[in-house]
């Protein structure tokens, strides 16, 4: 699915007036944001003009209807140009997750007696060898991608502890903040110019970077983390995780739930 969701909409029109005020007065010009959703991450577009890369700002929203969700305040500091989410932010559940493309051929590469046998008769044919990022359903740059080469869209690469992704960013294009529960991620600029931000633990140092073509930063396991084209064109990505089922969890998801069972904020 190449977009769940997109949503036009000016300040003056949210339905929460107080937020809809707060969001008017900060900015000198109507916004307009979009949500677009993919199968492995969800990309947020601007709400300016992509020849204003200044003004490349987020707004989280995906339904007609505010629901009020605070963020932590080592999010809002990790991700300073997010804070303002923080005001009232669209937490209906972003699910990101890669669809297993043929789950027989996996569970019988997994179990194969010898190398031999799975290449002789389970991945016998050239074209199981070959993953080409750029026609997957959901790659695009409007406004962005993840496309993941793992277990479960490449079953060849099943038990090599290995994940490939594709990330492509349009201008002012962004991850939100995820992690990966069972990855380390090294991500090799290729083109455009990103900013990444990236926090381990409590208390731990938070580290951004800049990074221009053929320049790499790491991202490590469980490390929440999140990236923006900051350029007018688009941003290209090679992402290295050690393992064939990193698992991705936006950390959106993670308020949604507990604030829908506790029915506590988050503080």
């Amino acid at each position: 699915m190449q977009w769940m969701k997109k949503a036009e909409v000016h300040c003056s029109r949210v339905n929460n007036r107080t937020i809809a005020n707060t969001l008017s007065a900060t900015f000198d010009r109507p916004l307009i944001f979009e949500f677009h959703h993919h199968a492995s991450q969800s990309i947020f577009y601007s709400t300016a003009s992509a020849s204003d890369p200044a003004g490349c700002r987020r707004i989280f929203r995906n339904d007609p209807t505010y629901r009020n969700l605070l963020l932590g305040h080592q999010i809002i500091a990790m991700f300073p140009k997010l804070a303002l989410a923080s005001l009232g932010i669209l937490v209906a559940s972003i699910h990101c997750v890669d669809v297993t493309i043929n789950s027989i051929l996996d569970a019988e590469v997994k179990i194969a007696s010898t190398q031999l046998d799975k290449m002789n008769y389970l991945l016998n044919n050239n074209l199981t060898w070959l993953f080409d990022f750029t026609t997957q359903p959901h790659y695009t740059y409007t406004p962005g991608s993840v496309v993941n080469g793992d277990a479960a869209t490449f079953p060849a690469s099943t038990n090599y502890g290995m994940t490939m992704a594709l990330i492509s960013l349009g201008p002012c294009g962004m991850l939100p903040p995820h992690y990966h529960p069972r990855g380390t991620n090294f991500v090799v600029a290729v083109e455009g110019v990103t900013q990444t931000w990236m926090v381990e633990e409590n208390g731990a140092k938070i580290v951004n970077q800049t990074l221009r073509p053929w320049q790499m930063t790491i991202f490590p396991k469980g490390s929440i983390h999140s990236m923006q084209n900051i350029g007018c064109t688009k941003a290209t990505l090679v992402s290295a995780l050690n393992s064939e089922d990193a698992g991705t969890q936006n950390i959106l998801n993670g308020f949604s739930v507990t604030s829908r069972y506790s029915g506590c904020g988050v503080w």
